[in-house]
């Protein structure tokens, strides 16, 4: 891969990461942990997750690494993980290995100058997790020989201001199921993560900070509250059925914002709740009104959530095409609907797909088209895909100059998909498939050679679980920050790219079409793709 760098600072930084080889060390984060070497113990316990770091990992923004590591388990069916935070995104892997196996390796793009790596093994689980031989790009990361006890973070002297109160600040949901009514949060059980997120909170890089606040549960299961520090990321919860504080999580900043969240894990029966949330004893939201955040509060380059009485003409464009001018798309395939999410009412767009045994038009989809051509930024869609291999559930945005009336004479395209599943041959099983994101882009020409097409199986999220899921690309068009774009799913980190990369604003494309790829089944009369809200924003 090649750097865009000043002259010198590249080898400068490569120079810092080699000079770290073998000199870090295993810091204490969560639970009960002892390092030894570079092999560091995970004790098990009912309700904390063990967790040691690796901190402060000199890395070169834009190159690529691969952490490979270790891990096994002392009893059969615990499971314990090698991770790394990236610019506050944390991608993991693990095993439940009875004797030291390695992890998939994991292959990230450095999105700052600093990265931290840890070890888990989560809570609820018995016996212990062992982590060792660490390594970035084949280099190890603690040498073996040394004795190094796990030590905690330090703490400066000098407390960080208080916040404003009321500081101004609103919950915002992130994923999964979520009701905000002023400063209460809560979380609904689902097959993905609920979160909570209360965004860009100032604070003083370098001050000592403690996050307080309370949670509660309406069932069996535990409710976290954490906070995104630069590439750290720290929680603590509870499961318990009236309102207590959870433990406070005291930290030092690394950067000027911070990001507060309240989590309800997967899997897990009723609601969570998180409320009285504090930062250094001054409350982030004021508890007095009862106001409900939408995702479309703040502001946005664009976001409609659906709730008017039709779709909004002005910002909308319903698709009346032939994808590859063979495969219809038409306005009767969409509407807007009502849909019960897990036992919220909201609104949605209902774009359905009809198969081979529809009468009369069989094969055709339903796509929604923004009038305006968007540049670079952040774009994210809450849907739920349709329920199988019955077309493509796609995002997209697309602008072909060949498309104008007075073509110039280069050709301009631009293409960013999310395709689900995707487009692969041969066809894996429906196990893996269902997994398999299709996150594409074009520059220049729709050829292949001026395409990148990436095809991960997500070790983190399964688009046709039945439930709703926020895709988002950031895309960095130059204006911006060096071209790359970024793919998420529910926040989390899917795949990066810098190669072939368009600069020409694009109109965005969203809904579902009859694609005749392999393992495509059309044997149905209707199925139905839900569009919850949309929105573009500016990246900073």
């Amino acid at each position: 891969m090649s750097l865009n760098c000043a002259r010198g600072f590249c080898a400068a930084m490569l120079a810092a990461a080699a000079s770290l080889v073998n000199a870090a060390q295993w810091t204490h984060a969560s639970g009960s942990t002892h390092s030894s070497g570079d092999e560091v113990t995970l004790m098990g316990s009912a309700n904390v997750t063990a967790r040691a770091d690796i901190l402060d990992i000199p890395v070169v923004p834009g190159q690529a690494y691969t952490l490979t590591g270790q891990t096994r388990s002392s009893m059969g069916g615990a499971w314990t993980y090698i991770g790394v935070f990236n610019g506050g995104v944390a991608i993991e892997r693990g095993n439940n290995a009875a004797s030291y196996t390695s992890i998939s390796p994991i292959t990230f793009t450095a999105t700052g100058n600093k990265v931290s790596v840890y070890g888990s093994f989560w809570k609820g689980q018995s016996g212990n997790g062992y982590v060792k031989g660490v390594a970035l790009n084949q280099s190890p990361l603690v040498a073996s020989g040394a004795a190094a006890a796990s030590t905690p973070l330090a703490t400066p002297a000098a407390a960080g201001p208080l916040p404003a109160t009321p500081a101004g600040y609103r919950w915002t949901s992130a994923s999964g199921t979520t009701s905000i009514n002023g400063e209460l949060l809560t979380l609904t059980a689902a097959n993905v993560v609920s979160r909570g997120e209360i965004r860009a909170v100032a604070v003083t890089p370098g001050a000592s900070y403690t996050l307080s606040g309370n949670v509660y549960n309406s069932s069996a299961g535990y409710t976290y509250l954490g906070v995104v520090n630069g590439s750290r990321v720290q929680e603590h919860g509870g499961n318990w059925a009236t309102s207590k504080p959870v433990a406070p999580i005291t930290f030092v900043a690394e950067t000027s914002t911070i990001t507060v969240y309240g989590s309800f894990w997967t899997g897990q029966a009723g609601k969570g709740y998180v409320h009285n949330v504090e930062l250094n004893g001054a409350p982030l939201i004021d508890a007095s009104p009862a106001v409900a955040a939408g995702p479309c509060s703040g502001t946005y380059i664009l976001c409609d959530d659906f709730t008017g009485t039709a779709i909004d003409a002005s910002r909308w464009k319903i698709g009346d095409v032939n994808i590859a001018q063979k495969h219809p798309v038409r306005p009767e395939n969409i509407s807007l609907s009502t849909y019960d999410d897990n036992g919220s009412k909201i609104t949605v767009v209902d774009a359905k797909i009809y198969g081979d045994l529809h009468k009369p038009n069989q094969r055709q989809g339903g796509l929604l088209i923004t009038r305006q051509l968007l540049g670079g930024g952040r774009y994210e869609v809450r849907m739920k895909t349709l329920p199988g291999p019955n077309g493509c559930s796609c995002i997209w945005n697309y602008y072909d100059s060949l498309n104008e009336e007075h073509p110039p004479a280069t050709r301009v395209y631009t293409e960013i998909d999310i395709e689900m599943p995707a487009h692969v041959n041969p066809v894996p099983a429906w196990a893996t498939w269902r997994k398999t994101l299709g996150l594409n882009t074009w520059s220049h020409t729709d050829s292949d050679a001026d395409a990148t097409y990436i095809n991960p199986v997500s070790p983190t999220v399964n688009p046709f679980d039945g439930n709703f899921h926020v895709f988002r690309w950031d895309w960095y068009d130059g204006t911006n920050g060096s071209p790359r774009i970024d793919w998420y799913v529910d926040n989390i980190l899917q795949a990066t790219t810098s190669l072939h990369v368009s600069s020409h604003p694009a109109q965005l494309w969203i809904g579902n079409w009859p694609a005749p790829w392999p393992g495509m089944d059309y044997n149905f009369d209707t199925l139905h793709m839900y569009i919850d809200w949309v929105r573009v924003s500016k990246l900073n």
